[in-house]
């Protein structure tokens, strides 16, 4: 049963989902997205899940040394086999898999993401298109604040500088000054 932030999904809602819009760019995010939840539970589909799947999985990937996730075979680690022998139960098996990442165990880590069907492309510009989405309507809202920042530190109005800067940062946006102007990207 799927759920879209805690209403059962139907079209009569408004809140319907279509899998190739939601996968956008990272079948890696979904698919994770979708492990965390027991298989006899509701999936609540929300973009902070969506956006937490894609943290923990850059955060793995990104801790793997140079080459390591396409060189190792597709075979599960046994801590990670027994928590599917026990009913299935992926919530468990992802917590074992964050024992293994802080245990620095990345080979059987990234081999039984491999045997789970994971690509190691967690899709960057995924997180990208979908704080933009989700909190502005295009970039060019985001291009147009920083214009208005810009404008407003130019005339030594510093606390509406700052304002918005930081409106930017509790949407997801940090702001880069250098110069070349200023640039922004997506807080990690």
């Amino acid at each position: 049963f799927l759920q879209v932030e805690g209403e059962k999904m139907s079209k009569s809602l408004g809140n319907f989902r279509l899998i190739k819009d939601e996968i956008n760019g990272s079948g890696d995010v979904f698919r994770f997205t979708m492990l965390r939840t027991h298989y006899r539970q509701p999936i609540d589909w929300t973009p902070q899940a969506r956006t937490e799947s894609y943290n923990t999985l850059a955060n793995w990937t990104r801790s793997f040394p140079d080459g390591l996730f396409k060189g190792v075979p597709s075979r599960f680690d046994d801590v990670v086999v027994e928590s599917l022998c026990d009913d299935l139960n992926t919530p468990q098996m992802l917590a074992e898999m964050h024992r293994l990442h802080a245990d620095k165990k990345f080979e059987p880590l990234a081999s039984s993401l491999k045997a789970l069907g994971f690509t190691g492309d967690i899709g960057d510009n995924w997180l990208k298109d979908s704080i933009v989405k989700t909190n502005f309507g295009s970039e060019n809202e985001i291009d147009f604040l920083i214009a208005a920042r810009n404008a407003a530190r130019k005339a030594k109005n510093f606390a509406e500088s700052d304002r918005i800067r930081d409106e930017l940062l509790a949407k997801g946006i940090v702001l880069k000054d250098g110069p070349q102007g200023t640039t922004w990207e997506v807080k990690r």
